[in-house]
């Protein structure tokens, strides 16, 4: 009994030490420390503010006061369109323009605040942003930024000349009989291996002795077609292979008092299963405008009835109905376009017509 009580002994002594050395051993842990880091931003590029306050008659008569007039008509740096030298600056005034004939002012904007961003003083840039709100018709604002270039002096060139005319002239440009719109030609279908493309050649004629910017004077074309009896809009891309224009003379400054303009879209193969289900796309007609700064010089439709054809579309409530069309409708039904070409002939029993 002894010896058993011996042995029991010696087991719990050893169970024992065994947890001691085993509770000794170091444990391994790990914990994560979150730490929060404050970055310091820059901040955004914002582009100086411009005052805008409208100069008086007085205050812009002060200005041109100190131009010589004389000096301004012979120096031949004020005939020259000052140079972009940055290639994205004049990208971006280019697609401003384009968007300001498009009547997209919004785009153009857009296109000029990024360009300003980049150069606030280039010449370009704050000349077309005159001109853009001058379209918009905000004149005070436009007029601030004429002054502007006015004040770069002659290193703005040809646009120095523009803005001084401007202020001193003021901002209403008076558009009635500066130009019209002459004879249309109907362009022969070309093939292409993307398609046909379409379009009119259009001749633009202005009246002698007007001051104007060739520049300013801008034609837009609507081209119309016939599918399944109706008239449509054409579908047009907007791209340079889908539309373009193509001026018959280098440059174009009318001093001959007429110019000719090639303008044209492109519709693309049909298989017959689009043909089938967008149905046959047959050329039928166009709108043509013609715009000076942003406003409307001369409209023509052709064929001549194409306005009244649209408007019975419209009264019809026609689903496929773009509202788009309801200004070109109005400018035509305003400026009697449509009607017939020959003038009113004198009655021959005068109470007659009264």
């Amino acid at each position: 009994m002894g010896l058993i009580a011996f042995v029991q002994l010696m087991t719990v002594g050893a169970a024992m030490a065994f947890r001691t050395s085993s509770s000794a051993t170091p444990e391994a842990v790990t914990r994560v420390v979150k730490e929060y880091v404050t970055v310091e931003l820059k901040a955004p590029i914002v582009a100086q503010a411009l005052e805008l306050k409208g100069l008086t008659q007085a205050e812009m008569r002060a200005l041109l006061s100190s131009v010589d007039e004389a000096s301004l008509g012979e120096s031949e740096t004020l005939s020259t369109s000052p140079m972009i030298a940055d290639p994205v600056i004049e990208r971006l005034v280019n697609d401003a323009r384009s968007a300001r004939i498009a009547s997209d002012n919004v785009a153009a904007m857009t296109k000029l605040e990024e360009a300003y961003l980049k150069e606030p003083k280039n010449s370009h840039v704050l000349y077309e942003m005159a001109v853009t709100f001058e379209t918009m018709g905000i004149n005070d604002t436009a007029a601030d930024y004429y002054v502007k270039v006015f004040q770069l002096g002659p290193k703005a060139g040809s646009l120095f000349k523009k803005a001084a005319s401007k202020i001193a002239k003021g901002l209403e440009t008076n558009v009635t009989g500066l130009a019209s719109l002459g004879a249309v030609r109907k362009m022969l279908p070309q093939k292409m291996p993307e398609g046909e493309r379409r379009g009119i050649t259009l001749s633009i004629a202005v009246a002698p002795g007007r001051e104007f910017d060739p520049m300013l004077l801008q034609p837009t074309v609507h081209f119309f077609e016939k599918v399944d009896g109706k008239v449509v809009g054409a579908n047009v891309e907007e791209s340079e292979l889908g539309r373009g224009n193509y001026w018959m003379d280098q440059p174009v400054n009318y001093q001959d008092g007429e110019e000719m303009v090639e303008v044209w879209y492109l519709v693309r193969n049909q298989d017959a299963r689009g043909q089938f289900i967008l149905g046959e796309r047959k050329f039928y007609g166009f709108i043509a405008e013609l715009y000076y700064d942003g406003k409307l010089v001369d409209i023509v439709p052709q064929p001549r009835t194409l306005s009244v054809e649209m408007l019975a579309q419209k009264v019809s409530g026609d689903p496929s109905w773009d509202p788009e069309l309801d200004r070109l409708l109005k400018e035509l039904e305003d400026r009697g376009a449509g009607d017939s070409i020959l003038p009113q002939m004198p009655s021959d029993n005068g109470s007659q017509g009264r």
